[in-house]
């Protein structure tokens, strides 16, 4: 099925059944498509819904014939989060019934039932996080115990993750006798003493 918005082409194959995300029913692949207009450069990409969670999977920003080249300030309008939780919503129908795998749902045509699905959507994202397995916990002890200091910015860096995320990965690394070294100080940290 193609779907013609203001902003673009959304299109998904109606043979595959439409799998739930929060309180929506979406499709389980979406491919974007944005026409370079007067030149602009292009854009598509495909959305797909992986563990229960619409992800991008593959992006791609071109110049059009005859078109100027992809600039910087072509990658800064892109909004992927924003246009993932717009697109995906303009495509959803709202469950209303849920009877075991069975479920019914309604199309959202309403700015209510717009923006609740995008919340729901969003809210679906931002539950999502990485799986923290034994492998994982084990690299991440590698990579703390490998640097002298620093080693919260070498898991951050390793896993592309926020220092934030990187010190909760060490405490369940260290939670399970992964990572036995006193606590070391980090890059541009001083230590407090008592």
């Amino acid at each position: 099925m193609t779907t013609e918005t203001p902003f673009g082409t959304l299109k998904y194959d109606l043979a595959k059944p439409m799998v739930i995300v929060g309180d929506r029913a979406v499709p389980p692949l979406l491919e974007v498509e944005f026409q370079g207009v007067d030149g602009q450069p292009a854009f598509e990409g495909r959305i797909e819904v992986i563990s229960g969670v619409p992800r991008w999977t593959d992006v791609r920003v071109y110049r059009v014939p005859d078109g100027r080249e992809v600039k910087q300030k072509d990658l800064r309008a892109i909004r992927l989060d924003d246009w993932l939780e717009s697109f995906i919503t303009v495509m959803s129908f709202k469950v209303t019934e849920r009877n075991g795998g069975k479920w019914a749902a309604v199309s959202s045509d309403t700015d209510v039932d717009i923006r609740e699905g995008m919340r729901s959507i969003s809210r679906s994202r931002r539950g999502e996080r990485r799986r923290i397995t034994g492998v994982l916990k084990a690299r991440i002890a590698e990579i703390y115990e490998a640097h002298d200091s620093g080693g919260i910015e070498a898991v951050a860096t390793a896993f592309n993750v926020s220092k934030s995320t990187a010190i909760r990965y060490i405490n369940e690394a260290t939670a399970d006798g992964l990572i036995t070294s006193r606590p070391r100080q980090s890059t541009g940290q001083k230590r407090r003493e008592a």
